[in-house]
C-alpha cells in the first residue's frame, strides 16, 4: 500500500512538472537579422528547472547551455557541447564570438 502511495506521489510530481514546463520557442536568424549569434539559421529556446536556460539544434537536438545554471546542470555529461562551438564569429572583434544576450534575453521569458 505505501508503494502504490509512492508511485502515486512521483507520478503526480512528474505531471505537475511537465504541466508547468514552458515550451521551447523557435528562433531564427531571420528574425534577428544581424545581430543573430548562431552558425545555424534556426535555434530552440528553452528553459528547464525554472532557470536553465538552453539554446538547441532543431537539427541536430545539440542542446547548449546559455546561463550557468544550465551549464552547471549539464557540464558532466557525455552529450555537453560547449556553447562556443554554435556561435558566428563577431565580424566586429576577431577572434571573439557574437554576443548573445538578446537570447539569452528571450529565453529568459519562458521562464516567468
Amino acid at each position: 500500500m505505501m508503494q502504490v502511495k509512492k508511485i502515486c506521489l512521483l507520478t503526480l510530481i512528474f505531471i505537475t512538472t511537465l504541466a508547468h514546463a514552458a515550451k521551447p520557442v523557435v528562433v531564427s536568424k531571420k528574425m534577428y537579422g544581424d545581430e543573430w549569434p548562431f552558425k545555424r539559421q534556426e535555434m530552440m529556446l528553452e528553459c528547464r528547472q525554472g532557470s536553465q536556460l538552453f539554446a538547441i539544434s532543431e537539427g541536430t537536438l545539440a542542446r547548449y547551455a546559455l546561463n550557468s545554471e544550465a551549464y552547471e546542470a549539464t557540464k558532466n555529461l557525455k552529450t555537453f557541447i560547449p556553447l562556443e562551438d554554435a556561435l558566428k564569429e563577431s565580424p566586429l572583434n576577431p577572434n571573439s564570438k557574437m554576443d548573445y544576450s538578446n537570447i539569452v534575453k528571450k529565453a529568459q521569458t519562458l521562464c516567468e
